[in-house]
Parts: structure tokens; sequence; C-alpha cells
């Protein structure tokens, strides 16, 4: 099953999981990633590289095919070294 890091507003307690990934996930864990909180004009985060902690949930999906339904609404792919908790 494929894992994603989410930090934004796809994580459980905001908006989009329940539009999006509800009833589409098997697991949840809090997770942090190493990098910066970047807020675009446009009104939403992003990661950027740096030495900061980014604190978010490591979501895994149900399905795999779930994770290109992602696509539109952002995500990070977990190629980066990643710490639960």
């Amino acid at each position: 099953m494929e894992k994603v890091f989410v930090y934004g507003s796809l994580r459980t307690d905001f908006w989009n999981y329940d539009k999006v990934l509800k009833n589409r996930v098997r697991q949840v864990e809090k997770g942090q990633i190493k990098g910066e909180l970047y807020h675009l004009p446009a009104g939403y985060p992003a990661v950027i590289f740096g030495e900061g902690t980014v604190y978010g949930e490591v979501i895994t999906l149900s399905q795999d095919k779930i994770l290109k339904s992602l696509d539109p609404v952002s995500y990070t792919h977990l190629t980066l070294p990643t710490t639960s908790r």
C-alpha cells in the first residue's frame, strides 16, 4: 500500500480529509519530515527543503490507485526520510 505524508488540508482534522480521503485510508500516524513550511501567496502551504521540521500525518492508503486521485489536491510522496511518532 502507498504511504503519503500530508501536512495541510488533507490531515484528519481538516476539511479536505473528509472530502478526499475519508473511508479510503488504512492507517493514520503522526509524522514529520525535514523541511520548511512555506505559505504560498495563493493561500495554501508548501514544503521546501530546509533544516526545520514539518509536522503532519503519514497516511497509508487502502488502495494504491487512490494516490493518483490526490494529484489535484496536492501531496508529497514519501521519498524523503520520515520519522513517525
